[in-house]
């Protein structure tokens, strides 16, 4: 992933640092900066992006696996159990609740990477967003309303699919919006811009009103 260290001397030997996997262990952190681990059994791996479900009783999270791939796992936080969620597809990620508890997330499982949610309790799963450009859900607001970005050729934008299946358009630009979220009352939506050159954090009023603030100024 462009990060190789290695030199060729010119009798043809290799000098080289090996690579190491990023491990780490998901871990609760409070607003002092106290962490402490998520479970009474601990797992060593790859995670990224943890999601605890709105009763705090799951986290859904990705794990790296190999180069390019990434796995959907369910972790019980009461008992410490974890199931591989998806096994359809190379590349499953950024999982998202929805506010009736269900799991949203990306996979390649039918070709470009498209967002599908799954009903826990069921395993019943559908395709909800189908186009060509890859897609990647943020958020969900209480009335069904999925904040999500979806990669074009040369970019990201943010758009925003409301209960009935309507896409709008929320930051459509030549730069990278991507990351998007909502506040808890469905009436803000935040994501992250790099219109400046560099990441910020962007908030804006929903339904868009043409105004929004940047929150973090020096980068986000």
């Amino acid at each position: 992933m462009g990060q190789a260290h290695f030199d060729l001397s010119s009798n043809g030997s290799l000098g080289y640092i090996p690579s190491t996997a990023p491990q780490n262990e998901l871990a609760w952190i409070d607003r002092s900066g106290l962490a402490l681990p998520s479970t009474t059994v601990p797992v060593t791996n790859r995670h990224r992006t943890p999601r605890v479900s709105h009763d705090g009783a799951y986290a859904a999270v990705v794990i790296r696996s190999g180069l390019l791939g990434h796995e959907l796992w369910l972790e019980d936080l009461n008992n410490s159990e974890r199931v591989r969620l998806v096994m359809e597809g190379s590349d499953n990620r950024s999982p998202a609740w929805t506010a009736d508890g269900q799991l949203s997330f990306a996979s390649n499982r039918l070709g470009p990477q498209n967002i599908f949610v799954t009903r826990l309790t069921s395993n019943e799963t559908r395709h909800l967003i189908k186009t060509p450009s890859a897609q990647n859900p943020g958020g969900w607001a209480v009335d069904g309303r999925l904040a999500y970005y979806e990669v074009g050729r040369l970019d990201r934008n943010v758009l925003v699919r409301t209960n009935d299946g309507t896409i709008i358009p929320i930051a459509v630009t030549d730069a990278n919006e991507r990351s998007p979220t909502w506040s808890v009352d469905g009436a803000w939506l935040a994501y992250v811009s790099d219109e400046n050159g560099f990441d910020q954090v962007y908030v804006q009023p929903y339904p868009p009103d043409g105004n929004r603030i940047i929150v973090s100024p020096s980068g986000g």
